[in-house]
């Protein structure tokens, strides 16, 4: 045996292999779409492999699973395995016992199959393919055919794979990788905000730019994400990249992300990233896009990066939070006075409950300094970190607990302060009470409710309206 002989086609039998491969499978996948059944590819691979083994240690030749013979036998009734077992046996005994009898077969009869075959495959692939796939796929099929048909089958299969890696990268780079673009004129963070708060962050919600991005990130889409960005960059202060729908990053999209990076540090802009895996972190890390920088920022989740960029478009306006500011225009500096001095003041330490979930609904708090946030509790109410979600969180001026003492359910979520707190704690009696005596001030205190469940609402349309 001259082994190196046998190494010089070792091209040949890599490609024999591929095509013998990806044969077995879509003949699979082509018996299961004409035979209604389920398939089994991992069983096929298993049960051909070996039978190709069998088959070249008795010299015979790559055998794959046929979808004309196995269709003809199916239509014919033969739909179980014993029309297998006495093909076999059958070819076993001849073999063995009457082995001459092949020879009597006219060779003109193997010959008109071999090309029998050959035409059908040239017929399919030439021929009838053309009106099952579009004028690209097509071209590229005639491209393999010629140059299998000139070259040899190894180019040609080289080809294919070629082709088809290019085709994908072209198809994937077409792809949206930004799903959806916002300012903080239509998507907020969960924090609810007094009135003059909101509306600087009404006439100056331009200053932030964000991108919702998703998908897998590489050369061919993070160009058009660095395009865009550069398109808004005169007119921000901040762009927010959100990574939570973002399954992987390569080393390209890496150096595309360092030159978003460099360029909002050249304009002054600062950049914040929010949503990132491990994963995409590890990525970003490693090909320095999160290096030390201090106009860069990240954070764990989008909602977190808004209330950032709240708080930074909100700070050089109005750097100090008090109450009877974040009430003006709503209720006056003698009804603040009135509430702080007739109801219960409740001081909260950091960490600690203002509400507690399933307590009775008795009463609702007015912050007068600090931040609360409601927080629903088990494993299917927490992010992607394992933290209790946030829903909402109230600031100086915001009332909470509302929605309980209007209806006089129970509590549904916990409220816990982010900070030492203090909050007015009106309950259903002294509210009553209050209507009795000061209606004037009872029905501004109804309004100044109603007003921020409607701002509430309004929030959450824009959002969505901001995500759809």
């Amino acid at each position: 045996m001259r082994w190196d002989l046998l190494l010089l086609h070792a091209k040949d039998f890599g490609a024999m292999t591929t095509v013998a491969v990806i044969t077995i499978l879509l003949n699979t996948t082509s018996l299961e779409l004409a035979s209604n059944v389920e398939g089994d590819a991992d069983q096929e691979l298993k049960v051909l492999g070996l039978a190709n083994v069998l088959i070249g240690l008795g010299g015979g030749m790559v055998a794959v699973n046929s979808f004309n013979r196995t269709l003809l036998n199916l239509k014919a009734g033969a739909n179980s395995r014993w029309s297998g077992f006495l093909c076999a046996l059958f070819l076993l005994v001849v073999g063995l016992l009457a082995p001459g009898l092949i020879g009597l077969l006219p060779k003109p009869v193997l010959t008109g199959l071999i090309l029998f075959l050959g035409l059908g495959l040239l017929l399919t692939w030439a021929v009838e393919s053309r009106t099952k796939m579009p004028w690209s796929d097509y071209l590229i099929v005639l491209a393999i055919l010629l140059i299998v048909a000139s070259l040899g089958m190894v180019p040609g299969v080289l080809l294919g794979l070629l082709t088809a890696c290019v085709s994908f990268v072209f198809t994937l780079s077409k792809s949206p990788t930004i799903r959806n673009r916002f300012s903080l004129l239509d998507r907020r963070s969960n924090v609810e905000r007094p009135q003059h708060q909101a509306e600087i962050l009404k006439a100056r919600g331009g200053e932030m730019r964000g991108f919702a991005l998703q998908g897998f990130l590489f050369f061919g889409t993070t160009s058009r994400l660095l395009e865009e960005m550069r398109s808004v960059l005169g007119e921000t202060r901040f762009v927010l990249l959100d990574f939570r729908l973002v399954h992987g990053v390569d080393g390209s999209s890496t150096v595309a992300l360092k030159k978003s990076r460099n360029l909002c540090a050249e304009a002054g802009i600062t950049l914040v990233f929010s949503g990132m895996s491990a994963a995409v972190e590890s990525s970003l890390r490693l090909g320095g896009v999160l290096a030390e920088a201090p106009a860069l920022w990240t954070f764990a989740d989008i909602d977190h990066a808004l209330e950032w960029c709240e708080d930074q478009v909100i700070a050089p306006v109005l750097p100090d939070a008090e109450l009877v500011v974040a009430l003006a225009g709503l209720l006056t500096t003698e009804d603040v006075a009135y509430l702080v001095a007739h109801f219960e003041s409740v001081e909260v330490a950091r960490g600690e409950p203002l509400i507690r979930q399933g307590e009775p609904g008795d009463s609702m708090f007015l912050i007068e300094r600090g931040r609360v946030s409601v927080y629903l509790r088990g494993p299917t109410s927490e992010d992607t970190c394992g933290r209790p979600l946030r829903l909402r969180t109230f600031t100086v001026g915001t009332v909470v607990g509302e929605m309980g003492l209007y209806t006089g359910a129970s509590r549904t979520a916990d409220v816990m302060a982010d900070e030492p707190t203090r909050a007015l704690r009106l309950d259903g009696e002294q509210i009553r009470d209050l209507e009795k005596h000061l209606p004037e001030l009872a029905n501004k205190l109804h309004r100044f409710v109603v007003r921020s469940l409607a701002q509430r609402l309004a929030g959450a349309n824009a959002q969505l309206h901001a995500l759809s």
